[in-house]
C-alpha cells in the first residue's frame, strides 16, 4: 500500500518528471489541492509530522512548507 500511496502523490505532485520515489522527484509544479492530498494521507491526525492534523499537512505539503517524508505513518510497514 505505502508504494501505491508513493507513486501516486509523485505522480500527483511532479510534472514533466519520470520519478518514481518520492525522494528523487523534486516538487516541479502543484496541480492537485489540499483535500485531494488529504485524501492521499493515513488521516491519523498522530500529530508526527509537527502538524495538527492530517489536513493541516496535506495544506502544509501543497505550499511546500514540509515533504512527505516528513509524515512518519507514510515510512510505517503496511500502510
Amino acid at each position: 500500500m505505502r508504494a501505491v500511496l508513493q507513486r501516486e502523490l509523485v505522480r500527483t505532485l511532479c510534472i514533466g518528471s519520470e520519478q518514481t520515489t518520492i525522494t528523487s522527484c523534486p516538487l516541479v509544479r502543484i496541480v492537485t489541492t489540499a483535500m485531494e492530498i488529504y485524501q492521499l494521507l493515513p488521516k491519523t491526525n498522530c500529530k508526527k509530522c509537527n502538524k495538527s492534523t492530517c489536513m493541516a499537512f496535506a495544506v502544509a505539503l501543497l505550499s511546500r512548507e514540509v515533504t512527505v517524508e516528513d509524515c512518519p505513518p507514510l515510512k510505517e510497514t503496511g500502510f
